[in-house]
C-alpha cells in the first residue's frame, strides 16, 4: 500500500468518524439528554463534553495532517482541492474555541446548578448545540470532499 493510499485511508476514516460523531451528538444524544432531570442532565453533559474533547480534537488533527500531506503527495491534477479539508478543520476549531467553548465552560462548571436556574442551563446548552450544528455541516463538507478526492478516477 502506497503512502498516498494510507493517507487517503486515514483521511477517510478520520473525516467519517468526525462527521458521524457530530451528527450523532446533534440528532440523538442532545435530544435524549433534554428529558433528564437537571442534575442528571448536567452530569451527562459534563461527561459528554469531556469525552468529545478527548476524542474529537485528536481526530481533527489527524484529518488535518493527513489531508494537508495529500495536497503535497497526491499526483492528481486537482491536488489543491485537498486544501479544502484543512481549511474546514481550522474553521471548525476556530468556531469551537470562539463560539462554543465559552458556554461549555460555563455550563460544565462545578457550581453551575447553584449559580443558575435550570432553564438558563438548558437554554445555554441548546444554544451550544445549535452552534454545534455548524460543526456538523462543516464536517459533512469535509467528509464528502475526502470521499470525492479519495475515490476520483477509480
Amino acid at each position: 500500500m502506497s503512502a498516498v493510499a494510507i493517507l487517503k485511508l486515514v483521511a477517510t476514516l478520520s473525516s467519517g468518524f468526525y462527521f458521524h460523531g457530530c451528527l450523532y451528538m446533534s440528532v440523538i444524544e442532545h435530544p435524549a439528554r433534554k428529558g433528564l432531570p437537571i442534575t442528571t442532565f448536567i452530569l451527562q453533559w459534563r461527561r459528554s463534553c469531556h469525552l468529545a474533547k478527548m476524542i474529537f480534537v485528536p481526530t481533527e488533527i489527524l484529518c488535518l495532517i493527513s489531508t494537508f500531506w495529500l495536497y503535497f503527495m497526491d499526483p492528481v491534477e486537482q491536488a489543491s482541492l485537498w486544501l479544502i479539508c484543512p481549511t474546514c478543520i481550522v474553521a471548525t476549531m476556530t468556531w469551537s474555541v470562539t463560539k462554543i467553548r465559552p458556554d461549555v465552560q460555563r455550563t460544565t462548571s462545578d457550581d453551575v446548578i447553584q449559580k443558575n436556574e435550570p432553564r438558563w442551563i438548558t437554554t445555554t446548552v441548546d444554544t451550544v448545540m445549535q452552534r454545534h450544528n455548524v460543526r456538523t455541516a462543516i464536517g459533512l463538507v469535509l467528509h464528502l470532499t475526502v470521499l470525492t478526492l479519495s475515490f476520483q478516477g477509480r
